[in-house]
């Protein structure tokens, strides 16, 4: 590791290393969104998303990339034909919509 964070990387102290976590799972190039592999939940939006480096002297460097905008839900669907039930759950997929740091601190620039 060159001692600071490659793009889309978090790290987790271990008890003898450090191992690089990648949380970015792509990009929405249509809306010009950063899409996690995290879950979001409930009172996360506007949060900030956070990117980790190590400094070489070895301490922490946060830097944010981007602010949570929504979470991604998945729906499951049970469907009994003879009976015509039809049942529809709506839970967390895991995967979170951040809007990127640029846009936001351009947005906050027009006031």
């Amino acid at each position: 590791m060159n001692g600071r964070a490659e793009e889309g990387q978090v790290h987790s102290s271990g008890s003898a290393r450090e191992l690089p976590i990648r949380i970015v799972a792509g990009t929405n190039d249509q809306t010009k969104t950063i899409i996690l592999d995290c879950p979001a939940y409930g009172g996360n939006s506007g949060g900030p998303v956070l990117e980790v480096g190590q400094e070489h002297s070895g301490a922490r460097k946060f830097r944010p990339i981007g602010l949570v905008s929504q979470f991604v839900p998945a729906i499951g669907r049970w469907v009994n034909e003879p009976d015509g039930y039809t049942n529809t759950n709506v839970y967390n997929s895991g995967y979170t919509v951040a809007t990127p740091m640029d846009f936001v601190l351009e947005l906050v620039g027009q006031f």
